[in-house]
């Protein structure tokens, strides 16, 4: 979500970037009514069982209507007890596209290993530091993504969990 209002905020945003507090309101407004693609709804409209009146509509449209409140209840129960099973459905689809491109690499202890760290140090320059800390040696596997190592800081051995 918050990639998606970045994205759309640099659309209105000046050139030094100080005016996006002005356009942020609108962002979201326009995030939180456009309907989501593989539900078929907003969330406004999830959360509150109505789409969402904007200033327009007051004009278009007529303010005499009338809508069916317990009709569109019972809508909304059946969209909420259906949105579980999509949610399962994508993060399944999110696993298979992930387990795609993602190799498991098994570590054993005395093992030496470099960790990449995004981090770098007061004053580098971000295309010059180095992207992998290490070495560092491997004690103990204690899951199938985590191990504890030896990780020396300040000259002084420490034992850590990766």
């Amino acid at each position: 979500m918050n990639k998606i209002i970045c994205n759309c905020l640099t659309h209105y945003v000046n050139n030094n970037q100080k005016n996006w507090a002005l356009y942020y309101k609108m962002v979201v407004l326009a995030y939180n009514t456009y309907p989501h693609a593989r539900i078929g709804h907003s969330q406004y409209y999830l959360m509150f069982g109505t789409e969402a009146t904007q200033p327009l509509d007051n004009i278009i449209y007529p303010s005499d209507t009338t809508c069916n409140r317990i009709e569109a209840i019972e809508q909304l129960k059946m969209i909420r007890e259906e949105l579980p099973k999509l949610i399962k459905a994508e993060q399944n689809k999110q696993k298979k596209n992930y387990d795609k491109s993602h190799e498991t690499v098994n570590y054993s202890p005395g093992q030496m290993v470099l960790i990449y760290t995004k981090t770098q140090e007061y004053g580098e320059i971000k295309k010059l530091a180095h992207k992998f800390k290490g070495p560092f040696k491997i004690i103990e596997k204690i899951s199938d993504v985590n191990y504890k190592e030896v990780l020396t800081l300040k000259g002084k051995p420490t034992i850590d969990i990766i």
